[in-house]
């Protein structure tokens, strides 16, 4: 391999990234088909060979913030009190504290409250 070869294997590599799994985070994923998403694209899937999880790349997703806490946590569980479902909780965070949260967060950090109490 010369050294021009080997500067434009170097520029794609740099161009697509290696990815990685999103739960577990290791290089050694594979395809696995593609599927049809709800705005008329195809998807390609992903399996993780390390923890078996299935997964699409998207890669301008922002990531849910999986751990409510602090004043955070105060809101949502006076929300609950009146009488918010934890989905209305969600929507409700993304609007007004601009703040995405995930519904399972929300459900785990009032749970986990309440054991302690």
């Amino acid at each position: 391999m010369d050294n021009q070869e080997s500067m434009q294997l170097l520029e794609e590599m740099q161009q697509n990234p290696i990815l990685k799994c999103v739960r577990c985070n290791s290089p050694f994923i594979i395809k696995k088909g593609s599927y049809e998403h709800k705005d008329g694209t195809q998807k390609q899937r992903y399996y993780c060979n390390e923890c078996k999880h299935w997964f699409v790349f998207f890669p301008n997703r922002p990531k849910p913030e999986m751990v409510v806490q602090g004043k955070l946590l105060n809101y949502a569980i006076r929300l609950r009190r009146l009488g918010f479902s934890y989905h209305k909780i969600r929507k409700y965070i993304k609007e007004r504290k601009n703040k995405t949260v995930s519904v399972r967060a929300i459900w785990y950090a009032i749970k986990k409250l309440q054991n302690i109490n």
